[in-house]
């Protein structure tokens, strides 16, 4: 049990620290931009190393026109046609496995609120929206260089199994014995993150899997959680 707090807990910090990264997380694909100087709204980007070569869409459609193209360089070394700030938007089907740190449950007529950590899995599906800001910049030696900043935002729907704890308090004194029972979890979320890690608030039902779920308090009933995700979508 102490092995999953700490690998949670490694989730949260990694988050934080990728929001600051400069690792763009830039991907081929279609974008929405949104740029100070003229420039086509709706693209295809295809990447290189640190050159992002924009191709318009035609009118209406996601054909791709290949006749013109537009340059941004990631790197301060290369230049290129498009200037800086520039955002870009993506937005795409996301797939996520990860776990819910913490579940908290609402009070019952016998007990009060409750906050559980117990063993669990999840696998997540929703739509997600990414942004990416790029603008020039000086670092303290006064030389030029090139930040991009990313974070991203999904909401959608989640399933998978854990475990609960059940014994006489959660039964209302109905069963004798305690053990560790399997559930199946259910419910929405909605993530925040950066790069391939999510850090997520979700609404959920828990379903005991056994002959004593009629007795369990908690069978069916909401609680809040807090949820890490690891992206496998791309």
């Amino acid at each position: 049990m102490k092995k999953v707090k700490h690998f949670g807990l490694f989730y949260c910090a990694q988050m934080l620290v990728s929001c600051s990264s400069v690792e763009h997380g830039l991907t081929d694909g279609y974008y929405t931009v949104k740029s100070t100087a003229p420039a086509p709204r709706r693209v295809y980007i295809a990447l290189n190393d640190s050159i992002l070569t924009m191709y318009p869409l035609r009118s209406g459609s996601k054909e791709v026109d290949t006749s013109q193209k537009h340059i941004v360089s990631l790197v301060p070394e290369i230049p290129g046609d498009v200037p800086l700030p520039l955002r870009l938007v993506k937005k795409s089907i996301d797939m996520d496995v990860g776990t819910v740190l913490f579940k908290y449950r609402f009070s019952t007529n016998t007990l009060p609120n409750q906050l559980n950590s117990n063993l669990n899995a999840t696998v997540y599906a929703g739509y997600r929206t990414d942004f990416f800001h790029l603008r020039d910049a000086a670092n303290p030696l006064k030389r030029k260089e090139k930040r991009l900043r990313h974070f991203e935002m999904d909401g959608g729907l989640f399933a998978g199994i854990g475990s609960a704890a059940i014994n006489p308090s959660v039964t209302n004194s109905r069963l004798d014995t305690e053990y560790d029972g399997l559930v199946l979890q259910k419910g929405a979320a909605l993530f925040l993150g950066s790069g391939n890690f999510t850090l997520g608030i979700g609404l959920g039902t828990d379903s005991l899997l056994d002959k004593n779920k009629s007795l369990w308090i908690y069978q069916e009933k909401w609680w809040l959680g807090l949820l890490v995700g690891i992206n496998i979508s791309g």
